[in-house]
């Protein structure tokens, strides 16, 4: 009877303690399970998670986003604009210098070349002005526009009055007003711009909007030879309609370039037509193009020859 006692004893305990494991391992588990489904710990140390931070939107400037096709007014100061009647060597130029080093290179390359009764020639750089004027602190966010050309004409005015971006290209807008007689005239005009707004740019052109007036007459530019040209000066003698007997000219203007020390010395001739017409002018250049003292002849461009 004894030993029945305490096999029931046996079993009712490993019978409780049975109950005890299983009703402690469906809590646990449900435990877990209602933790996972409610809390969202956030570990910002956790590597996983730094590729799905909420960054701040990023506004990518025209520089690095090539492709943008919309046209972009870029802000920007004139630094100068001069024209010179004399003669300047390789003048034409137009590009972005983006260091002082740059600007100093181009204008290395550009002088006025003069001559001497004691010999030469001698190279002066006229850019010299602009290259002192910026240093090395401007160009840390700034940049020149250097636009340098040649006009036929010996006054005029020109102004910048925008600027234009599309993609890598770049458009300078002017108001450019041709002088009343056409003679060389070198333009130098230098712009100032924002180093990023010209960041990438490959193309430059230009482009007037003025609404120019047509002259009221015809003429055509002829330029002696160096020959011709020093042995007018000496013999101190000025032209007139009767030493072009190939057309009926109305009055002839002379004009010396530089002093006769050189070989670019070169007399400027305007022949003006008493009946102009585009017929007469084409003629008119056609045969005093063929003379042996003129080296060029060319007609007054302004009226759309």
């Amino acid at each position: 009877m004894k030993t029945m006692y305490l096999m029931l004893i046996s079993v009712l305990i490993f019978g409780f303690l049975f109950a005890a494991c299983e009703q402690t391992t469906v809590s646990e588990l449900d435990l877990e399970r209602i933790g996972s489904d409610i809390l969202t710990p956030v570990d910002n140390n956790n590597p996983e998670d730094e590729g799905n931070e909420k960054k701040p939107t990023i506004v990518v400037p025209p520089e690095t986003n090539p492709g943008n096709k919309e046209v972009q007014s870029i802000p920007f100061q004139v630094g100068a604009i001069s024209n010179s009647m004399s003669s300047r060597n390789n003048h034409n130029l137009f590009t972005i210098v983006r260091s002082k080093e740059e600007l100093d290179l181009a204008a290395s390359e550009r002088y006025h070349q003069y001559w001497t009764g004691t010999g030469g020639p001698y190279n002066v750089d006229y850019l010299a002005e602009i290259t002192e004027k910026y240093d090395e602190d401007f160009f840390i966010e700034n940049a020149l526009v250097l636009y340098l050309f040649v006009a036929g004409n010996s006054g005029g005015k020109i102004d910048i009055t925008r600027m234009q971006r599309q993609d890598n290209e770049l458009t300078i807008i002017t108001d450019f007003h041709m002088g009343a007689l056409t003679a060389i005239s070198y333009w130098t005009v230098v712009i100032e711009v924002a180093q990023t707004d010209v960041y990438g740019i490959t193309v430059l052109e230009s482009k007037n909007e003025c609404d120019c007036s047509r002259f009221s007459f015809d003429l055509i530019l002829v330029v002696l030879t160096h020959e011709a040209t020093v042995a007018a000066y000496h013999a101190n003698k000025t032209y007139t309609p009767a030493d072009f007997p190939e057309f009926n000219f109305s009055k002839v203007e002379n004009l010396f370039t530089m002093m006769p020390t050189g070989p670019q010395f070169k007399r400027l001739l305007f022949l003006y037509l008493s009946e102009p017409s585009k017929e007469n002018v084409l003629r008119s250049i056609e045969l005093i193009g063929q003379r042996p003292d003129v080296e060029s002849a060319e007609p007054n461009y302004i009226l759309g020859f």
